[in-house]
Order: C-alpha cells, then structure tokens, then sequence
C-alpha cells in the first residue's frame, strides 16, 4: 500500500481501526508521516516488537553555472 494510499484512509473512523493493533497503528502512523525513506518492522514470535523509521532529506541538484 502506498503512502498516498494510506493518508487517504480515515483509521479512526472506520471498523478496521477497531479491529488492529496498537502496533499496527504505530506501523501506518510511521508511514504516514515518512516523505522520503523506509519503515522498519521487527518481529519475534509473530508478535511487532519494534517499530524503526529512517528519513531521508533530498536535496535537488544544482547548476554549477554563473549568472
């Protein structure tokens, strides 16, 4: 699912919200507010023990010529 995607779903108003975690919450909050990078899920035992968000900052590239 992409981030555009998810922005669009309303969590708290709809019965899916009722019917996922508090860590599930924590992963599609993450990738909500991530512009640019990746999240991280770890599990052990079928149980989200850690939630790892990396950002990235872009930069666009300039010309090197003088005015």
């Amino acid at each position: 699912m992409r981030a555009e995607n998810i922005s669009a779903l309303e969590i708290s108003d709809t019965a899916f919200a009722k019917s996922i975690s508090a860590q599930e919450r924590e992963i599609l909050r993450s990738v909500r507010e991530l512009k640019y990078g990746t999240v991280e899920v770890t599990v052990h035992d079928q149980f989200v023990v850690e939630v790892s968000k990396r950002e990235k900052i872009r930069f666009q590239k300039q010309s090197n010529k003088a005015v």
